[in-house]
């Protein structure tokens, strides 16, 4: 878990990017990030608060290139 705290923003700006980097594990998996908002004041859209999106991770290899 990963919390990130911005400045106000005044109505209609858009928030300054947030670029985190994570290590897949060495396993094939798939990987879900999901993202939330808040805000102390009252927001006119709350529908688009909360995103998601899912990941396929292959399995590295990680050989040495001989077969």
């Amino acid at each position: 878990s990963v919390t990130c705290t911005r400045p106000a923003l005044v109505t209609g700006a858009t928030a300054p990017t947030i670029t985190l980097v994570v290590t897949a594990p060495p396993q094939a998996t798939t990987l879900t990030n999901q993202v939330s908002v808040s805000a102390l004041t009252t927001d006119p859209n709350p529908a688009n608060n909360t995103a998601s999106i899912t990941t396929t991770v292959g399995s590295g290899g990680g050989g040495n290139g001989k077969k």
